[in-house]
């Protein structure tokens, strides 16, 4: 853990947390990192990705199927239907 001084409250928070399973402490990473700066806004973005590619919320595509669908989009967008 990141070297700092908590308060005693905080500190329980942590390892109330810490106790959870994976998928609910992602879930408040995100929650937590949206909260902070918007320079910070990438990691909450990373993180709630992340808990959708746990959760089967969304599929990851290769560079390949992702070049694909890109190429057939051009092609939708230059000859619309």
């Amino acid at each position: 853990m990141h070297p700092c001084v908590m308060t005693s409250t905080a500190k329980q928070m942590a390892q109330d947390i810490l106790a959870l399973s994976e998928e609910d402490r992602l879930e408040i990473l995100a929650l937590l990192a949206s909260s902070l700066p918007s320079e910070k806004a990438a990691i909450a973005e990373s993180a709630r990705r992340a808990a959708e590619m746990r959760n089967d919320t969304v599929k990851a595509m290769t560079v390949e199927e992702f070049r694909g669908k890109m190429e057939n989009l051009k092609v939708q967008l230059r000859n619309p239907a």
